[in-house]
This record gives structure tokens, sequence and C-alpha cells, in this order.
């Protein structure tokens, strides 16, 4: 959801303004492996799992973040 919400194509900055909704990211299992593909990227065509790798990194980083801020001592 990280992945598609950040791709502009999907969130109606195309050239005809369709965005993607939840029932379309869900409607079958291609459209959510399409996007972390990095299909929809601004053009740019991703190797197969590029786009899940670097959502995934970011994922694990922002968790990491907040993992570390927590156990701090005030």
């Amino acid at each position: 959801m990280i992945k598609a919400q950040e791709t502009p194509f999907l969130c109606g900055e195309g050239d005809r303004g369709w965005k993607a909704d939840f029932d379309w990211f869900v409607a079958n299992d291609r459209n959510v492996t399409r996007v972390l593909e990095g299909r929809y990227d601004s053009g740019a065509r991703a190797s197969p799992g590029n786009g899940a790798r670097s959502v995934f990194n970011k994922i694990r980083k922002e968790r990491e973040e907040r993992n570390h801020g927590s156990d701090r001592v005030a």
C-alpha cells in the first residue's frame, strides 16, 4: 500500500486522472505484484523484485528508527 501511495500514476497523475483504489489493488494477485515491481512508476521499468525490496527496506528502516527511539530514556 505504501508503494502504491507513493506512485504518482496510481494517485491520479496520469493522462486521464484515473486513481487506483483499494478494490483495484486487491482485485487480483497481479495488481499488487505489478505495483511492487514498479510497473506504474513514472514510465520506468524496474526489474522484478526491486520495487518490493525498496518498499520493505523502507518499512524496516522506519521500524528500526521507531524502536531505537522508544529505547531512549528521558
